[in-house]
């Protein structure tokens, strides 16, 4: 075989090489095959779910554990569902999850530390399902509750917060004590070393909080990057 036919035999390897990769690239991104609408073990929500056994019994029958269980009395818990309502109403062709479930499962992981998997297990919702609500639910929060209870300080709220330091604390010409934590999460794609932390050897968000001299939040900052320094970016 000649010099001419050799260097063609290789760029036809070479070619059928780069189709076979691209063909198993697009099979690799190619969905799953749905085995089922709903997993069978979720059919049994209604019944052995924890929205309508254990949340329910402890919402008429204890209290204290109903606290326990959601960080808040059944009043405010109610009150919340309709602060919210407006925000997680959904509009489907199937029986969409009652707005008391997203709240309540949403709770559970932001009081409890539970994580979303586990609670898709106990409250029997597909785990993309319960990644969703769980997400749309935080951010129903936040915009029906920023607006609320965390506007941003006026000038007079601002003199009020430094008399109450002096009063409180005898500590002058403060409006805020401010700390931050790192938040540890999986690196994001294509981010390189943003959201790493040399100090905590981590990858992680910064979560800054400011609150008034009686403990209340008044500012918060969620989601710059694990290495930020306030101070050296002032």
């Amino acid at each position: 075989m000649d010099e001419e036919s050799l260097t063609v035999l290789l760029i036809a390897q070479c070619w059928n090489l780069c189709v076979m990769l691209l063909l198993a690239k697009m099979q690799l991104k190619k969905r799953r095959i749905r085995r089922w609408w709903v997993r069978p073990v979720n059919y049994s929500r209604e019944n052995q779910g924890v929205y309508r056994n254990l949340f329910g019994e402890l919402r008429t029958t204890d209290h204290e554990e109903f606290f326990d269980y959601t960080r808040m009395n059944v009043h405010q818990f109610d009150y919340l569902c309709d602060l919210l309502r407006p925000y997680l109403t959904k509009r489907s062709i199937r029986t969409p999850l009652p707005i008391q479930l997203r709240v309540a499962m949403t709770l559970e992981i932001l009081a409890r530390g539970t994580s979303v998997r586990t609670s898709s297990w106990s409250y029997r919702i597909g785990r993309s399902t319960a990644h969703k609500v769980f997400n749309e639910t935080c951010k129903a929060l936040w915009v029906a509750l920023q607006p609320i209870y965390l506007q941003a300080p006026t000038r007079e709220t601002m003199m009020q917060i430094s008399e109450d330091f002096f009063n409180r604390w005898q500590f002058p010409n403060c409006v805020g004590a401010i700390d931050g934590k790192h938040i540890s999460i999986q690196c994001p794609p294509k981010t390189g070393s943003q959201f790493y932390s040399s100090y905590k050897k981590r990858f992680s968000i910064n979560l800054m909080a400011a609150c008034d001299a009686k403990y209340r939040f008044t500012w918060v900052d969620i989601g710059d990057y694990g290495e930020y320094s306030l101070y050296n970016n002032d």
